[in-house]
C-alpha cells in the first residue's frame, strides 16, 4: 500500500492544481501567439507559416483533439477549450514534478512543497490560462526527468526508453527540448543500457518533426538548411546570444520573471541550503541506538545513486538558466518555465529540512495572490503607470499592459475579445473599399472573429505579402492600421502617408 503514496499524492496535486487553473483560465479568443495558436489548432494546421522551429506541431495536433473533446461533451469553444488544455498540460506536468522531487529528495514533504512552489509560481499559473506550448513543453520535460531519475534508482533499460521517449515528444512540441538531449544521451551511455533501442525511442517519439523535415529535404532544401530550420529556424542569432532585443524589453523581461521568485517555498529552500544547529540549550538530547524495528525510507535514494542524480539535475538546471538568460526575445519571460522546473527539483532537497510545511504552503498561497494584487497596485501609481506606458512604441485598444503581465489569472480578461469584436464593427461601418491591416499581436483576435463569415473590405497580415497593403494606401482607398507606427505596420505602406490609424 505503500508504494501507492506517491502517485496519489502526486494525482491529488495534479487535481488540485487543475480545478485553480480552470477556474482562472481564459474564456475566449487572445492575442498574439496565443491567439495564433488557437487559429493554428482549429484548422489543424501543423506546420504554420513561420518555419519547423515555430511549428509545435504535436501542440496542435493534440489541441485540435482537446478541442473536438470539449466541444462534443461540453459543447465549448474552440478557444476556450485550447486555453484550458494548457491548464490540464500543467496539472499533468506537476504530477511529474512531485514524483520527480520525491525520486530526488526522498521526502513526500518536501517534493509536496517543491510542487506548491513551482504550481503557484507567477509564470507557471501565467502560462497555464492562456493557449501556449510552454505548458505542455514542461509535461514532457518533467516526464524526461522523472524517468531519468527512475532509470537511475532501478537500473532498468525500460526506463531510459520512456526518457527519451518523452524527450522526443517534447521536441515535437517545442525545440527547447533539444537543450537537454546532450545530457541525456551523456547520462544514458554513462549507465550503459541497450543504446540503440534507447535511442531508436526519442525518434518515436519526435515522429511529428522528422516527417516535414524530411520533406523539407526531398523538396530540395539543403540538409543543413533543413537542420538549421529544425532547431533555431530564423532566431539562431537571438539563440547564439549575438543577437537580443533593446536592454529596456530585457530588463522588462527579467522584471516580470522576478514575480515567479517571490514565494516563501524559494525562500525557505535557500535558508535550508545551510543547515542550522540548535542552540546548545535547546539542542534535542542524542538518542541511543535506534530501535530495531526502524528501516530507512523507501523513497530515500541511495548516497551514490543521490549524488548521481543531483548532478543530471543541477546540470539540467544551469543549461536552461544560461539558455534563459542569454536568449534575449520579445518574451524572453515566457521561457522561464524549465528553469523554474529545475529550480524547484533542487529546492526539494533543502525542503525536507522544513518544520512547518503546512504554515509554509499556506504562506505560499497566500503570496501567489498578494504578490500579484500589489505589484499591479504598485505599477498602476501614476507615476510609474505613466512612466512605463509611454516606453511603448504602441499601446492596444481596451488592453491593460501592466496588468495583463502582472496577474496570472485570466478569466476576467477579454480585451482581445472586445479589440476584435470594435475593430470589426468600426471596418463594416466604413464598408466597401478598405482595408485594414494588423500585426502579428492584433491580427489573430480578428481573425478568430472573421472565421465563417465574409466582409465588404480586405484585411491584411503580418504573414502575407506587405506591398498588397501598400499599393491599396498608395491608391488614395482607405486604408487603415490597428497602430500606424514602424515595426507594426509595412513601412512602404506608411511612406505614402495615406494609412490611418482605425482607433484614431
Amino acid at each position: 500500500m505503500r508504494r501507492l503514496v506517491p502517485i496519489s499524492r502526486g494525482a491529488f496535486l495534479s487535481s488540485i492544481f487543475f480545478a485553480l487553473y480552470a477556474f482562472t483560465v481564459q474564456r475566449g479568443i487572445a492575442w498574439q501567439d496565443s491567439g495564433t495558436l488557437q487559429l493554428r489548432a482549429i484548422h489543424n494546421d501543423l506546420l504554420g507559416s513561420e518555419g519547423l522551429a515555430l511549428a509545435h506541431p504535436l501542440f496542435v495536433w493534440l489541441g485540435h483533439l482537446f478541442c473536438l473533446a470539449t466541444e462534443h461533451v461540453f459543447g465549448m469553444e474552440a478557444p476556450f477549450a485550447l486555453n484550458l488544455a494548457s491548464a490540464f498540460w500543467m496539472a499533468l506536468a506537476l504530477g511529474f514534478v512531485y514524483r520527480a522531487a520525491l525520486r530526488l529528495s526522498g521526502s513526500r514533504t518536501a517534493a509536496t512543497l517543491a510542487t506548491i512552489g513551482l504550481g503557484l509560481s507567477h509564470m507557471a499559473w501565467w502560462l497555464s490560462t492562456v493557449a501556449e506550448v510552454y505548458t505542455l513543453s514542461l509535461f514532457f520535460l518533467a516526464g524526461e526527468a522523472f524517468f531519468v531519475l527512475d532509470a537511475m534508482a532501478l537500473g532498468r533499460t525500460s526506463r531510459w526508453a520512456w526518457a527519451f521517449f518523452f524527450a522526443g515528444l517534447g521536441a515535437s512540441v517545442h525545440n527547447l527540448a533539444f537543450l537537454s538531449l546532450p545530457l541525456l544521451v551523456s547520462f544514458l551511455i554513462l549507465s550503459k543500457p541497450d543504446v540503440f533501442l534507447t535511442c531508436s525511442c526519442w525518434f518515436i517519439g519526435a515522429f511529428w518533426l522528422w516527417c516535414p523535415f524530411f520533406e523539407n529535404i526531398d523538396s530540395g532544401m539543403p540538409f543543413l538548411s533543413a537542420l538549421s530550420d529544425l532547431l533555431v529556424g530564423n532566431y539562431g542569432a537571438q539563440a547564439a546570444g549575438a543577437k537580443g532585443v533593446s536592454a529596456r524589453l530585457t530588463i522588462a523581461n527579467l522584471g516580470i520573471a522576478a514575480f515567479s521568485l517571490l514565494s516563501p517555498v524559494w525562500v525557505a529552500a535557500l535558508w535550508h541550503l545551510v543547515p542550522h544547529r540548535p542552540a546548545a540549550a535547546d539542542a534535542p538530547a542524542v538518542s541511543p541506538t535506534p530501535p530495531a524495528t526502524s528501516f530507512p525510507s523507501p523513497d530515500a535514494p541511495a548516497p551514490a545513486i543521490q549524488r548521481r542524480s543531483r548532478i543530471y539535475v543541477l546540470l539540467l538546471f544551469a543549461i536552461h538558466f544560461l539558455f534563459f538568460i542569454h536568449y534575449r526575445v520579445a518574451d524572453q519571460a515566457l521561457f522561464l518555465l524549465p528553469t523554474l522546473f529545475c529550480g524547484a527539483l533542487l529546492a526539494s532537497i533543502p525542503l525536507a529540512r522544513v518544520r512547518r510545511p503546512a504554515l509554509l504552503a499556506a504562506l505560499a498561497a497566500v503570496a501567489a495572490i498578494a504578490v500579484p494584487l500589489c505589484v499591479n497596485g504598485v505599477l498602476h501609481q501614476p507615476p510609474l503607470r505613466q512612466r512605463i506606458l509611454s516606453s511603448r512604441a504602441r499601446l492596444l485598444p481596451f488592453r491593460d499592459e501592466i496588468r495583463y503581465w502582472a496577474l496570472p489569472w485570466k478569466h476576467n480578461e477579454q480585451s482581445a475579445e472586445r479589440f476584435a469584436v470594435d475593430a470589426i464593427a468600426r471596418m463594416d461601418a466604413l464598408g466597401e473599399n478598405c482595408s485594414l491591416y494588423a500585426d502579428s499581436t492584433s491580427a489573430p483576435p480578428i481573425m478568430l472573429r472573421l472565421e465563417w463569415r465574409t466582409c465588404p473590405w480586405e484585411f491584411f497580415t503580418p504573414w502575407e505579402d506587405p506591398s498588397r497593403f501598400a499599393l491599396k494606401a498608395a491608391s488614395g482607398e482607405g486604408a487603415y492600421a490597428v497602430s500606424p507606427v514602424p515595426g507594426y505596420c509595412p513601412r512602404e505602406a506608411l511612406s505614402t502617408g495615406n494609412v490611418q490609424g482605425l482607433f484614431e
